[in-house]
């Protein structure tokens, strides 16, 4: 289905999320955030216009893209009518970045969910372009 290690991993931000939602002392939070710069996230898309899926709720908690790091993750709920790609991060970015109406995305939204929003992605692109995250503070 997709190319993935041999536990079903799309890319190597699965061990440094867990890190981040287990211990998130300021270095695994750097880490995860490097991470995600490069990862690679199956996310599923509507099987005519190819855009992505939502979850949430427009009036109250805003709008998200479901995206999942690894395929047992994807597995854990149907959506009717879908199709699966794999997204760079980096999309999802310029995605979130151009539609105001989405407030992030949902990573594993059915399992052991991270929710980035825009602000956080925000931060992620300060950190991936190499600022000085003591002055961020």
């Amino acid at each position: 289905m997709h190319n993935t290690s041999q536990h079903g991993f799309l890319s190597g931000v699965e061990h440094t999320l867990y890190l981040y939602q287990s211990m998130p002392t300021q270095e695994k939070i750097m880490l995860f955030y490097l991470d995600l710069w490069a990862a690679q996230f199956i996310v599923p898309v509507d099987s005519e216009d190819k855009r992505p899926f939502l979850i949430g709720d427009k009036d109250r908690q805003g709008m998200y893209i479901p995206v999942f790091s690894a395929e047992g993750e994807y597995r854990r709920e149907r959506f009717d009518g879908a199709e699966t790609a794999i997204f760079p991060y980096l999309t999802l970015r310029h995605v979130i970045a151009c539609f105001p109406e989405l407030c992030g995305i949902a990573i594993n939204p059915f399992g052991r969910q991270t929710i980035l929003g825009r602000e956080q992605m925000g931060l992620i692109d300060l950190i991936a372009a190499g600022a000085d995250t003591n002055q961020l503070n």
